[in-house]
């Protein structure tokens, strides 16, 4: 509810960049006590990343940390760009070396000519595309099209499934690379993941 707000006063940029700030102080702050990093994704509204400083800044605050960029991903949400635009993005996220995962993906809006030349490192399914697991034919379409994402070499998320054994096993023996959901971790403060 406050994310409106926040764009329509000109402040979402400052909550962003806070964010990832926040990201690259815990990132910053693992490293220095030796433990397993993991890459962590961060989300962006579409007005912060149409920002003409966007990329400086997102280069600035790594480098100020002193974090590789492999630790860190951006996620674009695939409803919010025209194919052109997230081209673009994508190329300058690459060239900066930034992972990056492509949010509430849905294959009737993109062909897979168009996936296969933006060059994302994971995509995460839309919801409605695992609504229905218990149908065999709807298992099929989405291993196929999990085998298609893993020919490209992207891995495939999902999300906001059911959140059951069964289904989680299902999932993953489709091909799934990664489940995300609060049975494996619910949202936490920043001190519980360090």
């Amino acid at each position: 509810t406050f994310i409106p707000i926040f764009e329509n006063n000109n402040l979402i940029d400052e909550l962003d960049f806070q964010m990832y700030e926040n990201i690259c102080k815990m990132i910053s702050k693992s490293i220095k006590l030796n433990k397993q990093i993991y890459t962590v994704f961060c989300n962006f509204s579409k007005k912060t990343l149409e920002n003409s400083m966007f990329f400086n800044k997102l280069q600035e605050i790594a480098e100020k940390y002193q974090i590789r960029k492999e630790y860190i991903g951006i996620i674009l949400e695939s409803k919010m760009y025209s194919i052109t635009n997230l081209k673009f993005t994508i190329k300058r996220l690459r060239e900066a070396g930034f992972k990056i995962l492509l949010s509430s993906f849905d294959p009737l809006i993109y062909s897979f000519k168009e996936v296969s030349q933006l060059q994302v490192d994971y995509i995460k399914f839309s919801a409605k595309l695992t609504e229905n697991l218990n149908d065999y034919k709807t298992i099929e379409v989405i291993s196929g099209i999990i085998q298609i994402l893993h020919e490209l070499n992207i891995k495939v998320i999902c999300e906001e499934f059911n959140e059951t054994k069964t289904e989680a096993q299902k999932l993953k023996s489709i091909g799934v690379d990664v489940l995300q959901g609060n049975a494996y971790y619910p949202p936490m403060p920043i001190e519980e993941i360090i």
